[in-house]
């Protein structure tokens, strides 16, 4: 199960902080999954990659309360949390920049502080897009839920146009090899 973390609406589609949901509809392009039945809180999209079964999902809900959406399709699909991957936004990381881990902390994404306390654990991996570095003296709320500026734009496309090929990585060699291919790079 591949989950991109966004915010539901029109107003914030092509926002900072849902760079998660532009991944998965990349995701769904490449792989031909359409993600539209509304279930668990979320779109979902269900399909195959190289005979492999893959659902793609898109919490509806806002994203400090992702974990409810997560939770239930985790729960509903009986997928084994070490076999979810959530992909999200990184201030931390240079817009473009991408990064994978295997487990972890919620490094202050309020995203992943809603999944790890819905599930009880943080041993899912996360694909982090990054959308820093934050510009000083700013709100970060503002600036998460603010567009790209003109050069930001294009870098996070070339990112997110990655995403399939990183997926499909972790999908036939495992996470181990994918964050070995994925973290050597310093960007997309």
């Amino acid at each position: 199960m591949i989950v991109g973390l966004g915010n539901p609406g029109r107003k914030y589609i092509k926002t900072r902080h849902n760079v998660g949901w532009m991944a998965v509809e990349a995701l769904s392009r490449s792989w031909k999954i359409s993600c539209h039945e509304s279930a668990g809180h979320s779109l979902v999209g269900e399909g195959t990659w190289k005979e492999k079964p893959v659902i793609l999902a898109q919490p509806l809900t806002y994203m400090n309360e992702s974990g409810a959406a997560v939770s239930a399709l985790v729960k509903s699909r009986h997928v084994p949390v070490e076999q979810l991957l959530v992909i999200c936004d990184d201030l931390a990381l240079p817009t473009g920049a991408v990064r994978l881990r295997a487990q972890g902390s919620a490094g202050g994404h309020h995203g992943l502080e809603s999944i790890i306390a819905a599930l009880g654990n943080e041993r899912f991996p996360r694909l982090r897009i990054g959308i820093g570095p934050f510009p000083p003296k700013s709100d970060a709320s503002e600036f998460v839920l603010g567009p790209f500026d003109g050069g930001e734009r294009e870098k996070v496309i070339t990112a997110i146009e990655g995403i399939p090929q990183i997926c499909e990585l972790w999908l036939e060699q495992g996470i181990q090899k994918a964050m070995t291919v994925v973290n050597s790079k310093k960007e997309l």
